[in-house]
């Protein structure tokens, strides 16, 4: 999966968005990227992130943390237990939402 989201094209595109939002945003993004300013195990926040990037549908998300989750430790019945999480969060989010419809 890694070949087809993560082409030149792709990586050329995010080298300039990194390059036109200046130093100061870069550095905040990599120093979250390195979890330094986080309380949490970098395991921790991985799985996090990969139950936020299943909600969210992004498949970059799911990939990069997917591996980085692996990486440090992470476990399949882990990485599945965040994913049926954010499942649920999202099917009580669109039962919710959806809601909305019926009000008067």
């Amino acid at each position: 999966m890694a070949g087809e989201l993560f082409t030149e094209e792709y990586m050329k595109a995010s080298k300039a968005f990194k390059d036109a939002n200046g130093e100061e945003l870069n550095t905040k993004y990599k120093d979250w990227k390195r979890g330094t300013e986080s309380t949490l195990d970098h395991k921790t926040v991985e799985l996090i992130s990969i139950a936020v990037g299943s909600a969210l549908q992004c498949a970059y998300c799911v990939e990069s943390h997917g591996s980085k989750a692996k990486a440090r430790g992470a476990s399949t019945e882990e990485i599945a237990a965040a994913i049926s999480i954010a499942a649920g969060i999202s099917a009580g989010a669109s039962l919710s939402y959806g809601i909305l419809a019926l009000k008067e």
